[in-house]
Parts: structure tokens; sequence; C-alpha cells
């Protein structure tokens, strides 16, 4: 479907739908474009109570939610609304962006080569799809689609970074370097972060800091480097530093996911129990998906002694994660001094099994 059938058919479903539907709508619209995100949630919320069916309103909520990075539920909003208008292929990259973000990279790659067979030469599309698959690391298949991505946008700095990290993983180094040092050149703050990001992993954590650092006296307002200043100081057991630079995050950013679950973890090391459950508890609402998070708020629940919530959470991370092993552990002594000895005993033995496998690579567990 063109864009105009879309606009026209979102015409047409506003003139026939049930009183008060189009009001709720229209004021949703013109709240998105104002940037008024929460308030526009509200009022497209409204208009689906009138009509669950309504999907310009799913579409636009899913919309919203990716722009306060509640991605998971954006990502459903999405789907909801390409159920009801299939033909509507323009919501694939939508759902592309959003399980991108979500790090779910094996349905962002489906959706967004969904879109591309309709929308040959869109190099933002290609970018994101090149993404999807460096998330995967099927470097040959990223290195493809960056390279169409660069055609338009030679001077993107994100394709530019993603297409060097490609090269270096199939083996073109000259070219990654080549492009490093192309890159480098700029100074911006945003690719200050990048590098920090780099570094976080292997270090040297002196080095990521001092970017950070530079790219928040640069750009006070930039997103996620608060949030890499935090973890990074965590990592080197810095709690009290930790938590000051996740709280600053979330001044700035206050949708994301992580630096609540990183602020969570932070609290409840310094035995702040109830403060990190709030912290856990948002995370798990921008996140309801996330096992890890689940896990989290179970220990920390147990910790306070309240073993009903406790095996509450428990429950759903070992429901959500076939892999968390703490989790596992967790309830499965939490069942057994109930009394549930049988049940208890399986989930020990399953989580003994799986920190066998996990150790010493954890690999493959999504953390926030």
């Amino acid at each position: 479907m063109k864009p105009l059938a879309w606009l026209l058919l979102s015409i047409w479903l506003i003139q026939t739908a049930p009183p008060g539907l189009g009001e709720h709508y229209t004021r949703g619209v013109t709240l998105q474009e104002a940037g008024r995100w929460a308030e526009a949630e509200a009022e497209y919320r409204s208009a689906l109570s009138i009509d669950p069916q309504h999907a310009p309103s799913w579409n636009n909520l899913g919309s919203v939610l990716l722009r306060q990075g509640r991605f998971p539920e954006a990502a459903e909003c999405y789907e909801r609304a390409l159920a009801l208008v299939p033909d509507v292929w323009q919501i694939h990259k939508n759902l592309g962006l959003a399980y991108l973000q979500a790090g779910d990279f094996r349905k962002a790659i489906t959706h967004l080569t969904r879109y591309l067979e309709h929308a040959l030469g869109d190099a933002a599309a290609e970018y994101l799809l090149g993404a999807a698959y460096l998330g995967e690391k099927e470097f040959k298949s990223a290195v493809e689609h960056l390279e169409e991505a660069r055609r338009t946008l030679s001077d993107d700095l994100g394709v530019q970074y993603a297409l060097a990290v490609a090269y270096a993983h199939t083996g073109r180094q000259s070219e990654a370097e080549a492009i490093l040092e192309n890159v480098f050149q700029e100074a911006r703050p945003e690719l200050r972060v990048l590098v920090a990001e780099a570094l976080e992993k292997e270090g040297p954590y002196e080095e990521a800091l001092k970017q950070l650092a530079d790219a928040v006296t640069e750009k006070p307002d930039l997103r996620l480097a608060h949030f890499y200043q935090g973890r990074i100081l965590w990592r080197m057991g810095q709690a009290e530093e930790a938590e000051k630079q996740f709280r600053e995050e979330l001044k700035l950013n206050p949708s994301h996911t992580s630096s609540y679950f990183y602020l969570g973890a932070v609290l409840e090391h310094q035995e702040r129990f109830a403060e990190a459950l709030q912290a856990y508890a948002e995370a798990a609402r921008l996140d309801p998906t996330h096992s890890t998070i689940a896990a989290h708020l179970g220990r920390t629940y147990l910790k306070m002694g309240d073993e009903k919530s406790a095996e509450e959470w428990l429950r759903k991370a070992v429901e959500m994660g076939p892999q968390e092993a703490q989790a596992r552990i967790l309830l499965g002594r939490l069942l057994v001094k109930k009394g549930e000895r049988e049940e208890g005993r399986r989930l020990l033995e399953e989580g003994k099994r799986l920190l066998d496998e996990q150790r010493p690579d954890t690999a493959g567990r999504r953390t926030p």
C-alpha cells in the first residue's frame, strides 16, 4: 500500500469510527508531532479503548513508545497494526527498528527484509538491516547491506563505524582501518560515546571514562554517555559514583531500561533493597519480557523476606528465560523450603546444569 493509500485509509477509518475515537486519535497525532510522547500515548490508548481494531492508533502508539525507549512494547503495537492491515508494508520498517533496538536481531532482519522488498534504495533501512546482521554476527551479510547504505549515507558516522566493524570481522582489516582513520578525524561527542562503548568491553577503562567525560562536556544533554560511565564505574567497584551516573542518565533518558536495571543492581549491592525494587520494577515495566530483570526482582524480594513476591518473579524469570540458571536455583531452594521438594529439586538440578554449561563463557545471555 502506498503512503497516500495509508493516509486515505486512516481518514476513512476515522470517518467511520465510533464517536470519540477520531477526537482522541487527532489529539494524539498533534501531541506526537509536538514531541509530547506521554500525552500522545494516553490519547492513542483512549482511542483503542473505544476501538481495539483501529490500526493507525496501534501504529502511532508504537511510534511514541519507540521514542520513549520502550522497544518491546513498541514492537507489540506495530505487530497489532500489521495484523489488522497486512498490506501496509511500511509497518515492517517500524517493526524492524523496534526489534533492532530491543536486541531481537533475527526478527529485525525478517521485517526489514520484507520492507526492502517494496522499498528498494531506502539507505536508512539498508543501514538498519546491516546493523541487525552485525548483531547476529552474520558479518558478510552485514557488509553487503552497509555498503549499500554507504552509497547514499557516505557522511553518516554510524554507517561508517558499523561498516568498519563488519570489515574487521571479515578479514578486511586495511579497509576497516581506513574508515576508522577517517571517522576519528571528527571529534564529535557521539563518536566519543562509540569509542567508549568499544573500550568498555576490554579497557582501558580510564580512557573510556575520559572519552565519556569529554563527550558530556561538549554536549551536556547527550544520551548514553552517563549510562556508560555508570556501567564502567560499577565494574570498577565504585558503586556510589555509578549510582550518580545512572541517575543523571535517567534525567536525560527517563525511559532507558538498562539505566533502571543497573541502578537497581547498584542499590541492591548497597543493601538499599526498597529502592532497588523500585528501579527493577520500572525496568520490568519498560521491558516486561526480560527474564534477567525478573530474576533480579525475585532475588531482591528474597533478601527482603517477601517469599510470595519472590516466588512470583522467579517463576516469571524461569518461564521467560530458558538460560536463567540463578533464577532456577533460587526458586528451587525456595520451593524445597516450602515442602515442594520434587519441583524444587528439579529446578536446582536444571540450574546447576546450566551454570556448568555457562562457565566460563556466559555468551548468549541477554542483559539490559
